[in-house]
Parts: structure tokens; sequence; C-alpha cells
């Protein structure tokens, strides 16, 4: 009967996550490979590039993991160079700012965490681009 009880609350919950746009591999943990929950991340959402977070924060398929920006910390400064530590965040892939259909978005560079989708940029606010600061802003 305990069986019974378990089962139905894994269906449940990978409803819920699908109704709130997200989806998710539902494991019990505690299993000798360490299996992670993985949840589906959306445009301007937190991506992992650790691959021991729980849950494994993944790009939906048309989205790249990258980082434009970083914020400064004060916990753990001795892991980053100068306090500072890049923001992961998932965008739309991009080769000129006219590929960007947000109006105020730009085509930004920076450092990508898994599937490149054949670029080197995304589509991001301009606040949020940290090399056009460091260009002037051309």
């Amino acid at each position: 009967m305990g069986a019974m009880r378990n089962a139905p609350w894994k269906s449940v919950l990978a409803l819920l996550l699908a109704a709130c746009g997200s989806s998710a591999k539902i494991s019990d943990g505690g299993s000798a490979t360490g299996d992670a929950g993985v949840l589906t991340s959306f445009e301007g959402q937190a991506c992992s590039t650790d691959p021991t977070d729980d849950p494994q924060l993944i790009c939906t398929m048309d989205l790249i993991c990258i980082s434009t920006y970083a914020v400064e910390v004060t916990v753990g400064r001795e892991k980053f160079d100068g306090g500072l530590r890049p923001v992961f965040v998932c965008r739309m892939p991009c080769g000129r700012t006219e590929d960007c259909p947000q109006p105020g978005d730009v085509c930004c560079p920076g450092p990508i965490h898994g599937k490149t989708a054949g670029k080197t940029s995304a589509c991001v606010p301009s606040t949020q681009c940290e090399s056009l600061a460091a260009d002037g802003g051309s």
C-alpha cells in the first residue's frame, strides 16, 4: 500500500510543473549515481554551469546559457577574480543586434556554457551587456 501512496505524487508534481511552464525529471534521489532533478529554464531565467547543481537548470531547445555580465560577491571572494561572479542566464542566440526580436536588446558576446547554436552572442537588454560598457557603448 505504501508504494501505491508514493506513486501518484510524482505524476501530480510533473503535471504541476508542466502547467507552470517547466518540465522535470523526477528522481527519488539517494541513488548511487546521485541523480539530480532537471528543470527547464526559459528566456531570462538562470541556467546551471555546475554539474553537481540539484536541480539542473537546462535552457529550452532554442536558448543558450550565456554570461554577459557579472555581479560582485562578498562571500567566497577567493573563488572569483576580484570578487566578481559571472551570471549565467538562458538567452536567444544571435549573430547581430538586428536578429534580436525584443526592442532595446543588443547582440552581446559572452562565455557560453553547453550548446552554442553556432553563435558566440545572445540577445540581452543593453544594461546587461558588459562588453558594451567596455567598448564605450559602440
